[in-house]
């Protein structure tokens, strides 16, 4: 697994598959599947230390929010090759090939567990390093799950199974016996076989991936003794209704009634037709620049035509009487 880190880009670290039994000495190419939503990063490096001066070969799958595959020279360096192609799935593996070697790095993916590869990228160093260390991440991006393919074999970098059987000791009191535990959990990547002999047996063995639980209670009722209850029932009060105690339709429809909601009480209908409370000065700025518009505009509109009538009227009425 490995999980988003919550740091700025260059401070994000590798898991060094050599923590789990991988070695890139000798070898020319690394197989894997990858589950993550993007940036999956393969480093290949000369020493243990991604942070050490000098090179490294870094190639990310799904950079760019999973739109591009990218192959840097250092650690979020250089980018060497940089190729429009989306290859990531948040939901599915997703099988990859890297190969190195003479200078040469090359980026495959598969859609058949490896039978037939399509080339991603490629890029071709002419002052190449030694691989000897390999590591992987998914940056700050996101969570990633890898499984790891050495030997012909696909090896998970996360999954590992522990099975642990507990057998609890027979207890009994008065109305119950003993209570039989078997529990399957799943973690690590190791092999161990513990037995422990006292009231309680342990066993672990590593399997595959699988998680059950099963329980089984064993009730002893021969010595149980059973009391009678009283139950104290209230009848409904069905006066308020009209309703008759037995009559089933009549008290629906009256619970029915009571349950309907006026619509046109409810607040969101009232909020339609409210206009909310702004307070803040920018809004009352705004709101009276639109006033005075308005009332300019009105005024432009009206004012000529206003005094127009008053000197069409004021005339005749003024206008002397000639005999």
């Amino acid at each position: 697994m490995t999980p988003k880190q919550s740091v700025a880009e260059s401070a994000t670290t590798f898991k060094l598959l050599s923590a789990y039994g991988y070695s890139a000495t000798g070898q020319s190419s690394l197989e894997f599947e990858v589950k993550a939503c993007q940036d999956a990063s393969v480093a290949l490096m000369n020493t243990d230390d991604e942070n050490a001066p000098g090179k490294m070969y870094m190639v990310t799958l799904g950079g760019y929010g999973n739109t591009r595959v990218v192959m840097y020279d250092s650690k979020y360096g250089t980018e060497k090759k940089n190729v429009m192609k989306t290859v990531l799935n948040c939901n599915a593996f997703k099988h990859f090939k890297v190969e190195w070697g003479s200078g040469r790095t090359s980026a495959f993916s598969s859609s058949d567990s490896g039978v037939t590869w399509t080339l991603l990228a490629e890029w071709v160093d002419s002052s190449p390093i030694p691989v000897n260390f390999i590591g992987v991440t998914t940056s700050r991006y996101s969570d990633g799950e890898w499984n790891i393919k050495q030997g012909g074999e696909t090896q998970s970098e996360t999954t590992t199974t522990m099975t642990t059987t507990t057998t609890a000791p027979t207890t009994t009191a008065t109305t119950t016996t003993a209570t039989t535990t078997t529990a399957t959990t799943t973690t690590a990547t190791t092999t161990a076989v513990t037995t422990t002999t006292a009231p309680t047996t342990t066993t672990t063995t590593a399997t595959a991936p699988t998680t059950d639980m099963e329980t089984t209670a064993i009730l002893d009722t021969s010595s149980v003794t059973y009391a009678s209850c009283s139950c104290v029932c209230v009848q409904a009060n069905t006066t308020t209704s009209g309703c008759a105690p037995d009559d089933i339709s009549c008290i629906v429809k009256a619970v029915k009634k009571e349950l309907i909601i006026d619509k046109l009480t409810l607040s969101s209908t009232i909020r339609k037709k409210t206009s909310a409370n702004d307070d803040r000065p920018s809004a009352q700025a705004i709101g009276m620049v639109g006033v005075v518009f308005l009332v300019s505009f009105a005024l432009t509109v009206f004012v000529p035509d206003v005094v127009t009538l008053c000197r069409y009227i004021l005339p005749r009425h003024n206008k002397p009487n000639i005999p």
